[in-house]
């Protein structure tokens, strides 16, 4: 279950990154966008 919530996770933000990407706010995002180690499980 695990893997499959993990692939599931980077389709997500891989789709979110190329549509941002895309509309040129990938900079925004990226500046905004909390980091990996401050999300709480």
């Amino acid at each position: 279950m695990h893997k499959a919530r993990v692939r599931a996770n980077n389709y997500y933000w891989n789709k979110l990154y190329r549509k941002l990407e895309l509309e040129g706010e990938r900079e925004e995002f990226e500046r905004n966008k909390k980091k990996s180690n401050e999300v709480i499980c």
